[in-house]
Protein backbone atom coordinates (compact mmCIF):
# COMPACT_ATOMS: atom_id res chain seq x y z
CA UNK A 1 0.00 0.00 0.00
CA UNK A 2 1.69 3.79 -0.91
CA UNK A 3 1.74 6.11 1.38
CA UNK A 4 -1.90 7.49 2.55
CA UNK A 5 -3.41 5.15 0.53
CA UNK A 6 -5.49 4.55 3.54
CA UNK A 7 -7.08 8.19 3.50
CA UNK A 8 -7.20 7.97 -0.50
CA UNK A 9 -9.47 5.29 -0.28
CA UNK A 10 -11.23 6.55 2.96
CA UNK A 11 -11.97 10.36 2.53
CA UNK A 12 -13.81 12.40 -0.02
CA UNK A 13 -10.67 13.99 -1.45
CA UNK A 14 -7.41 12.15 -2.87
CA UNK A 15 -4.09 12.93 -0.82
CA UNK A 16 -0.87 11.77 -2.99
CA UNK A 17 2.06 12.72 -0.30
CA UNK A 18 4.28 11.15 -2.55
CA UNK A 19 3.99 14.66 -4.88
CA UNK A 20 4.29 16.83 -2.18
CA UNK A 21 8.10 18.24 -3.17
CA UNK A 22 6.36 18.97 -6.28
CA UNK A 23 3.69 20.92 -5.05
CA UNK A 24 5.99 22.79 -2.19
CA UNK A 25 8.51 23.60 -4.83
CA UNK A 26 5.40 25.10 -7.73
CA UNK A 27 3.05 26.72 -5.32
CA UNK A 28 6.23 28.01 -3.17
CA UNK A 29 4.90 27.50 0.84
CA UNK A 30 8.32 27.56 2.00
CA UNK A 31 8.28 31.35 1.31
CA UNK A 32 6.89 33.25 4.25
CA UNK A 33 2.79 34.53 3.33
CA UNK A 34 2.48 38.07 4.10
CA UNK A 35 -1.48 37.57 6.03
CA UNK A 36 -0.77 39.37 8.79
CA UNK A 37 -1.96 43.06 8.93
CA UNK A 38 -0.23 44.82 11.61
CA UNK A 39 -0.47 48.38 10.45
CA UNK A 40 -3.74 49.29 12.67
CA UNK A 41 -3.19 53.11 12.86
CA UNK A 42 -4.32 54.63 10.21
CA UNK A 43 -8.18 53.94 9.00
CA UNK A 44 -8.13 57.29 6.86
CA UNK A 45 -10.06 58.90 9.56
CA UNK A 46 -9.27 61.86 12.25
CA UNK A 47 -10.30 59.60 15.84
CA UNK A 48 -7.69 58.91 17.85
CA UNK A 49 -7.27 56.04 20.33
CA UNK A 50 -5.76 55.15 23.56
CA UNK A 51 -4.39 51.44 24.30
CA UNK A 52 -6.52 49.39 26.52
CA UNK A 53 -5.73 46.51 28.94
CA UNK A 54 -8.82 44.92 30.62
CA UNK A 55 -7.74 42.59 33.20
CA UNK A 56 -9.67 40.19 35.18
CA UNK A 57 -9.71 37.56 37.64
CA UNK A 58 -11.04 34.32 37.42
CA UNK A 59 -13.61 32.98 40.44
CA UNK A 60 -13.76 29.54 41.63
CA UNK A 61 -17.06 27.85 40.46
CA UNK A 62 -18.72 25.16 42.79
CA UNK A 63 -16.29 23.01 42.51
CA UNK A 64 -12.48 23.04 42.77
CA UNK A 65 -11.31 22.75 38.93
CA UNK A 66 -13.49 25.44 37.32
CA UNK A 67 -13.13 29.07 36.94
CA UNK A 68 -15.71 31.12 35.44
CA UNK A 69 -16.28 34.71 34.59
CA UNK A 70 -18.97 37.06 33.11
CA UNK A 71 -18.05 39.92 31.90
CA UNK A 72 -21.10 42.68 31.31
CA UNK A 73 -19.06 45.22 29.14
CA UNK A 74 -15.57 45.57 28.69
CA UNK A 75 -13.95 49.04 28.57
CA UNK A 76 -12.75 49.22 25.22
CA UNK A 77 -14.08 49.22 21.55
CA UNK A 78 -11.42 46.87 19.46
CA UNK A 79 -10.08 43.82 21.00
CA UNK A 80 -5.86 42.99 19.32
CA UNK A 81 -5.73 40.17 21.84
CA UNK A 82 -6.47 38.22 24.29
CA UNK A 83 -3.93 36.22 27.06
CA UNK A 84 -4.06 34.39 30.12
CA UNK A 85 -1.68 34.93 33.06
CA UNK A 86 -1.40 31.91 34.87
CA UNK A 87 0.42 31.63 38.73
CA UNK A 88 1.20 27.77 38.56
CA UNK A 89 2.76 26.34 42.53
CA UNK A 90 5.92 24.68 40.54
CA UNK A 91 7.62 25.20 37.31
CA UNK A 92 6.95 21.21 36.59
CA UNK A 93 3.14 22.17 36.52
CA UNK A 94 3.68 23.51 33.11
CA UNK A 95 3.73 20.02 32.12
CA UNK A 96 0.26 19.31 32.98
CA UNK A 97 -1.32 22.78 31.22
CA UNK A 98 -2.32 20.44 28.31
CA UNK A 99 -4.73 19.23 31.16
CA UNK A 100 -6.92 22.30 31.31
CA UNK A 101 -9.33 23.89 28.82
CA UNK A 102 -10.55 27.80 28.06
CA UNK A 103 -13.46 28.66 26.19
CA UNK A 104 -14.51 31.81 25.52
CA UNK A 105 -17.76 32.97 23.68
CA UNK A 106 -19.96 36.19 23.19
CA UNK A 107 -23.61 36.36 22.88
CA UNK A 108 -24.07 39.23 20.28
CA UNK A 109 -26.82 37.70 18.01
CA UNK A 110 -26.16 33.61 18.76
CA UNK A 111 -23.80 31.67 20.41
CA UNK A 112 -20.26 33.08 19.06
CA UNK A 113 -16.93 30.96 20.22
CA UNK A 114 -13.68 33.31 20.30
CA UNK A 115 -11.75 30.01 21.15
CA UNK A 116 -12.58 26.42 22.97
CA UNK A 117 -9.89 24.58 23.64
CA UNK A 118 -6.52 23.06 25.85
CA UNK A 119 -3.85 25.63 26.97
CA UNK A 120 -1.33 23.89 25.00
CA UNK A 121 -2.84 23.75 21.85
CA UNK A 122 -3.64 27.31 22.08
CA UNK A 123 -0.07 28.35 22.63
CA UNK A 124 0.90 26.44 19.38
CA UNK A 125 -1.00 28.44 17.44
CA UNK A 126 -0.51 31.50 19.20
CA UNK A 127 3.75 30.38 18.28
CA UNK A 128 2.75 29.78 14.78
CA UNK A 129 0.97 33.67 14.89
CA UNK A 130 4.26 35.15 16.19
CA UNK A 131 3.05 35.76 19.43
CA UNK A 132 5.13 33.98 22.40
CA UNK A 133 4.68 32.86 25.92
CA UNK A 134 6.37 35.00 28.84
CA UNK A 135 7.40 33.33 31.91
CA UNK A 136 8.07 35.32 35.39
CA UNK A 137 9.06 32.66 37.74
CA UNK A 138 5.63 30.87 38.19
CA UNK A 139 3.78 33.48 36.72
CA UNK A 140 3.02 32.55 32.82
CA UNK A 141 1.51 35.11 30.61
CA UNK A 142 0.12 32.79 27.60
CA UNK A 143 -1.44 34.62 24.28
CA UNK A 144 -4.43 32.73 23.43
CA UNK A 145 -5.64 34.32 20.31
CA UNK A 146 -5.28 37.07 18.21
CA UNK A 147 -7.09 39.25 16.22
CA UNK A 148 -4.32 40.28 13.29
CA UNK A 149 -6.07 38.36 10.60
CA UNK A 150 -9.02 41.33 10.45
CA UNK A 151 -8.31 44.65 9.23
CA UNK A 152 -9.11 46.78 11.98
CA UNK A 153 -8.93 43.38 15.30
CA UNK A 154 -12.34 42.77 16.86
CA UNK A 155 -15.23 45.32 16.56
CA UNK A 156 -16.07 44.58 19.96
CA UNK A 157 -17.82 47.89 20.27
CA UNK A 158 -20.30 46.77 17.37
CA UNK A 159 -21.78 43.65 19.37
CA UNK A 160 -25.25 43.90 20.00
CA UNK A 161 -24.97 42.10 23.58
CA UNK A 162 -21.45 43.19 24.73
CA UNK A 163 -21.37 39.74 27.22
CA UNK A 164 -18.32 37.58 27.73
CA UNK A 165 -18.35 34.39 29.06
CA UNK A 166 -14.79 32.36 30.06
CA UNK A 167 -14.83 29.53 31.61
CA UNK A 168 -11.27 27.64 32.27
CA UNK A 169 -11.58 23.86 33.51
CA UNK A 170 -9.47 20.85 34.34
CA UNK A 171 -9.65 17.78 32.46
CA UNK A 172 -8.35 15.74 35.18
CA UNK A 173 -9.09 16.76 38.94
CA UNK A 174 -6.19 15.27 40.44
CA UNK A 175 -4.16 18.16 38.67
CA UNK A 176 -6.73 20.84 39.35
CA UNK A 177 -4.53 22.25 42.56
CA UNK A 178 -1.64 23.10 40.25
CA UNK A 179 -2.91 26.32 39.65
CA UNK A 180 -2.86 29.36 42.17
CA UNK A 181 -4.56 32.00 40.00
CA UNK A 182 -6.15 32.56 36.67
CA UNK A 183 -6.42 35.80 34.88
CA UNK A 184 -7.66 36.77 30.90
CA UNK A 185 -6.46 39.92 30.01
CA UNK A 186 -8.13 41.63 26.78
CA UNK A 187 -5.47 44.01 24.99
CA UNK A 188 -7.31 46.65 22.51
CA UNK A 189 -8.27 50.14 21.92
CA UNK A 190 -10.43 52.94 22.82
CA UNK A 191 -11.56 55.78 20.42
CA UNK A 192 -12.74 59.06 20.53
CA UNK A 193 -14.60 58.20 17.85
CA UNK A 194 -15.57 54.76 17.35
CA UNK A 195 -18.53 55.31 15.31
CA UNK A 196 -16.12 57.00 12.52
CA UNK A 197 -14.41 54.17 11.92
CA UNK A 198 -17.06 51.12 11.68
CA UNK A 199 -18.54 53.60 9.17
CA UNK A 200 -15.53 52.25 6.71
CA UNK A 201 -15.71 48.92 8.45
CA UNK A 202 -16.92 45.73 6.25
CA UNK A 203 -15.07 43.34 9.15
CA UNK A 204 -17.32 39.99 9.57
CA UNK A 205 -18.22 38.05 12.99
CA UNK A 206 -14.83 36.20 13.51
CA UNK A 207 -14.81 32.42 12.30
CA UNK A 208 -12.36 30.40 15.04
CA UNK A 209 -10.39 27.46 14.25
CA UNK A 210 -11.29 24.34 15.17
CA UNK A 211 -9.62 21.81 17.66
CA UNK A 212 -10.88 18.50 18.54
CA UNK A 213 -8.59 16.95 20.96
CA UNK A 214 -8.22 13.90 23.81
CA UNK A 215 -5.91 12.62 25.80
CA UNK A 216 -5.51 8.72 26.34
CA UNK A 217 -2.50 6.04 27.30
CA UNK A 218 0.43 5.51 24.81
CA UNK A 219 0.15 2.03 23.62
CA UNK A 220 3.27 1.31 21.07
CA UNK A 221 0.80 -1.05 19.18
CA UNK A 222 -1.04 2.15 18.06
CA UNK A 223 -3.84 4.26 19.26
CA UNK A 224 -7.55 4.36 17.92
CA UNK A 225 -8.64 7.52 16.73
CA UNK A 226 -12.04 8.20 16.41
CA UNK A 227 -15.07 9.98 14.05
CA UNK A 228 -12.93 12.59 12.45
CA UNK A 229 -15.83 14.13 10.81
CA UNK A 230 -14.46 18.04 9.78
CA UNK A 231 -11.91 18.72 7.83
CA UNK A 232 -8.67 19.00 9.43
CA UNK A 233 -5.88 19.88 7.83
CA UNK A 234 -3.31 18.55 10.40
CA UNK A 235 -2.60 16.36 13.10
CA UNK A 236 -0.88 17.23 16.65
CA UNK A 237 0.59 15.07 19.08
CA UNK A 238 2.57 15.26 22.51
CA UNK A 239 3.75 12.52 24.29
CA UNK A 240 3.88 13.46 28.31
CA UNK A 241 4.71 11.31 30.85
CA UNK A 242 2.10 10.07 33.41
CA UNK A 243 4.46 10.90 36.53
CA UNK A 244 7.14 13.56 36.12
CA UNK A 245 8.86 14.13 39.69
CA UNK A 246 12.16 15.09 38.00
CA UNK A 247 11.14 17.94 35.21
CA UNK A 248 14.52 17.78 33.40
CA UNK A 249 14.90 13.97 33.26
CA UNK A 250 12.07 14.62 31.27
CA UNK A 251 12.73 17.52 29.19
CA UNK A 252 15.80 15.89 28.71
CA UNK A 253 15.01 12.49 27.96
CA UNK A 254 12.00 12.66 26.02
CA UNK A 255 10.57 10.00 23.09
CA UNK A 256 12.53 9.84 19.83
CA UNK A 257 9.30 9.25 17.32
CA UNK A 258 11.01 6.61 14.60
CA UNK A 259 7.72 6.09 12.72
CA UNK A 260 4.31 6.96 12.53
CA UNK A 261 1.80 4.64 10.50
CA UNK A 262 -2.44 4.23 10.13
CA UNK A 263 -3.99 1.16 9.84
CA UNK A 264 -7.62 0.82 9.31
CA UNK A 265 -9.65 -2.63 9.94
CA UNK A 266 -6.56 -4.67 9.98
CA UNK A 267 -5.56 -3.77 6.64
CA UNK A 268 -2.13 -3.16 5.30
CA UNK A 269 -0.83 -0.14 7.34
CA UNK A 270 0.92 2.65 5.28
CA UNK A 271 3.83 4.84 6.48
CA UNK A 272 3.44 8.64 6.81
CA UNK A 273 6.42 9.90 5.30
CA UNK A 274 8.16 11.88 9.09
CA UNK A 275 10.28 14.26 6.65
CA UNK A 276 7.08 16.66 6.57
CA UNK A 277 6.96 15.69 10.05
CA UNK A 278 7.34 19.37 12.19
CA UNK A 279 8.40 19.43 15.54
CA UNK A 280 8.52 22.14 18.01
CA UNK A 281 9.01 22.95 22.11
CA UNK A 282 6.83 24.65 24.12
CA UNK A 283 7.29 24.26 28.38
CA UNK A 284 10.34 22.34 26.93
CA UNK A 285 7.67 19.49 25.86
CA UNK A 286 8.09 18.79 22.12
CA UNK A 287 5.01 18.75 19.95
CA UNK A 288 4.64 16.66 16.77
CA UNK A 289 2.72 18.51 13.52
CA UNK A 290 1.71 16.22 10.92
CA UNK A 291 0.35 17.77 8.07
CA UNK A 292 -2.46 16.42 5.46
CA UNK A 293 -1.73 19.12 2.60
CA UNK A 294 1.80 19.91 2.05
CA UNK A 295 1.06 23.86 1.94
CA UNK A 296 1.15 22.97 6.29
CA UNK A 297 4.26 21.39 6.23
CA UNK A 298 6.09 25.26 6.95
CA UNK A 299 5.54 26.63 10.35
CA UNK A 300 5.54 30.02 8.98
CA UNK A 301 2.41 29.46 6.91
CA UNK A 302 0.36 27.18 8.82
CA UNK A 303 -1.87 30.04 10.40
CA UNK A 304 -1.99 31.74 6.93
CA UNK A 305 -3.08 28.46 4.88
CA UNK A 306 -5.85 27.52 8.24
CA UNK A 307 -7.78 30.52 7.41
CA UNK A 308 -7.31 30.40 3.62
CA UNK A 309 -6.96 27.10 2.47
CA UNK A 310 -9.97 25.54 -0.15
CA UNK A 311 -9.02 21.66 0.76
CA UNK A 312 -11.60 19.75 1.78
CA UNK A 313 -10.45 16.45 3.64
CA UNK A 314 -13.63 14.54 4.75
CA UNK A 315 -12.18 11.87 6.52
CA UNK A 316 -15.23 8.74 7.11
CA UNK A 317 -16.26 7.81 10.77
CA UNK A 318 -14.64 4.85 10.75
CA UNK A 319 -12.18 4.10 13.67
CA UNK A 320 -8.75 3.49 13.41
CA UNK A 321 -5.32 3.03 14.83
CA UNK A 322 -2.58 5.35 14.44
CA UNK A 323 1.02 4.17 15.26
CA UNK A 324 3.60 6.21 16.72
CA UNK A 325 7.08 4.08 16.91
CA UNK A 326 9.07 5.56 19.48
CA UNK A 327 12.10 4.35 21.92
CA UNK A 328 9.85 4.18 24.93
CA UNK A 329 10.58 0.84 26.79
CA UNK A 330 8.26 0.31 30.32
CA UNK A 331 7.25 3.77 30.88
CA UNK A 332 3.72 5.22 31.09
CA UNK A 333 3.34 8.11 28.83
CA UNK A 334 0.00 9.60 27.53
CA UNK A 335 -0.30 10.89 24.18
CA UNK A 336 -2.53 14.06 23.52
CA UNK A 337 -4.02 14.03 20.08
CA UNK A 338 -5.47 17.15 18.46
CA UNK A 339 -6.40 18.08 15.55
CA UNK A 340 -6.64 21.51 13.44
CA UNK A 341 -9.23 22.40 10.70
CA UNK A 342 -11.72 24.91 9.87
CA UNK A 343 -14.96 25.41 12.56
CA UNK A 344 -18.06 24.10 11.06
Amino acid sequence: MTTLDFLNNNSTSIIDQSKWNDEIFKNEYDSKKEELKNEYNDFGINGLFTNVECENELNPDYNDYTKIKNIDKLNLDIIDKISLKIEVNNPIDKLLLAKFNIKIYTKSVKYNPLICSNILDLCLLSYLNNEHIEEDDNIITIPIIQFNIFEHGYLYEKLTNKKISVIFECMDITVSKIINKVKIIFYGRKYYDFNSLINYSTETYYKSIDINWYVTKYNSNGNKIKYIDTKYQFIVFKLIKCSNDNYDEFINNQPNIEEVSFEYERREPFIYDIKYMNKMVLFGINIYILPLYPEFVNLNNIIYYLKNSENNLNLCNYDYHIKIKTNIVNEDYEIYFSFYGEWI
